[in-house]
């Protein structure tokens, strides 16, 4: 099952903060998975190095936080390293989504907000750390 919404919801931080808690407590956990494994293929390293030059280095960073800790990392890890909250997080990796979608790309990182966690392929992973580590020169 695939879900898609559309939500703009405006106030203070606290207020914001809360209504997406209360949206994610209720969305069925089925509704959000892994990524299809048959689409890890689609990832090479070129359509993973365009990604990587179609985001913000905030993103990138994220990025790699997430895949040096594959196949599951905590919400937490990836906030504390960004040094931000959930919201500003969002925004951050709001940056994937719209290189994903200018790419017509499959979605390669999942989020399971019962668990609190993001999903990565391993493969995946290592093909957009490779990426990563080409854009800075090592």
């Amino acid at each position: 099952m695939q879900v898609r919404a559309t939500i703009e919801i405006s106030g203070d931080p606290e207020e914001v903060g809360t209504a997406l808690t209360s949206v994610g407590a209720i969305l069925p956990q089925e509704a959000v998975s892994e990524p299809p494994a048959e689409d890890s293929a689609w990832w090479t390293p070129n359509r993973v190095d365009q990604l990587a030059g179609q985001i913000t280095d905030n993103a990138r960073h994220a990025l790699r936080v997430i895949c040096e800790n594959a196949p599951e990392v905590p919400f937490d890890v990836v906030l504390d390293a960004l040094g931000m909250d959930g919201i500003a997080t969002g925004g951050v990796m709001a940056s994937v989504g719209f290189a994903l979608r200018n790419m017509d790309a499959p979605q390669f990182l999942a989020r399971n907000y019962g668990r609190r966690v993001y999903i990565i392929d391993p493969e995946v992973a290592e093909r957009v750390l490779a990426a990563l580590r080409h854009r800075e020169g090592r």
